[in-house]
């Protein structure tokens, strides 16, 4: 729960979830909608779909094997790391986006931290630096440093109780690192999507298993518009396409200039 969410945003969910779910078999004798319900608001469903199936695979228990481990679905490197090192104190490290590279006097940042030979140093770096013992802790602490004082926007390089043995502050460079991240081109979506109640409930469509985002979920009807498609043509194709030709055609659309949309009421349908 807590890759890519706030500790804060997560407390609540996880006392949800655990009150569910108090076991690994309960979690695994669960269908999969329910775990989906109670992850609800956390996004990256994903997360959810893959530790419903490793709580399968594991069959009940919690083996101290990273072989086991690294073939779980959703488990890398990080998590492989952080579970090990936790729960078993297995000498493995973890690498959180600022810690690794200005963790001590020798170690220098080389190239981007997420990707190719700046990844690889990164990661050959965390595992430098761990202790014989104790190494949850340390990967612990590691990760309360960079979510608490050695934070990506601003750095408190004054209270930081490393602050003397940090490369990166020695180097005055410890505000530009890791270097922010190559976003992706947005994309821009036009799509209809078609709202149909029978006194009261809407109809919903689940998402096939094998969908390229929000596989298995719920949704009301949906379809990308072409170039020259309108939102009133794709309204009604998108419910023609939900329940066959008697849809009724486009004059039944009753456009929404103001708000971008077109609403199209159940009893226009048929």
């Amino acid at each position: 729960m807590l890759q890519q969410t706030t500790v804060a945003a997560v407390v609540p969910y996880f006392h949800r979830f655990l009150a569910a779910f108090p076991t690994l078999h309960d979690l695994a004798a669960a269908d999969e909608q329910q775990v989906l319900k109670l992850w609800e608001g956390l996004g990256y469903y994903r997360r959810a779909r893959h530790l419903h199936a490793a709580a399968k695979q594991l069959a009940g228990s919690l083996p101290d094997d990273p072989e086991v481990w690294a073939a779980l679905p959703g488990v890398g490197r990080y998590i492989l790391g952080a579970v090990l090192s936790q729960a078993f104190d297995r000498k493995l490290p973890i690498v959180e986006a600022k810690h690794a590279p200005r963790a001590g006097p020798t170690l220098r940042p080389s190239g981007r931290p997420r990707e190719g030979e700046g990844k690889a140093w990164v990661w050959s770096a965390a595992e430098s630096l761990l202790p014989a013992k104790r190494c949850g802790d340390f990967n612990q602490a590691m990760m309360e440093l960079g979510a608490l004082v050695c934070t990506p926007a601003s750095p408190k390089c004054d209270a930081c109780p490393v602050a003397k043995f940090c490369e990166a502050n020695r180097s005055g460079i410890a505000d530009r690192i890791p270097p922010p991240k190559r976003m992706k081109e947005a994309v821009a979506v036009r799509e209809a999507a078609v709202v149909i109640r029978d006194r009261g409930p809407s109809l919903l469509c689940r998402r096939p298993p094998d969908a390229t985002r929000w596989q298995n979920m719920w949704e009301i009807p949906h379809a990308e518009l072409s170039e020259s498609e309108d939102a009133a043509d794709g309204a009604v194709r998108v419910a023609r396409g939900t329940h066959g030709p008697e849809c009724d055609n486009r004059r039944r659309i009753i456009d929404d200039p103001a708000h971008g949309h077109a609403a199209l009421h159940r009893h226009d349908l048929f």
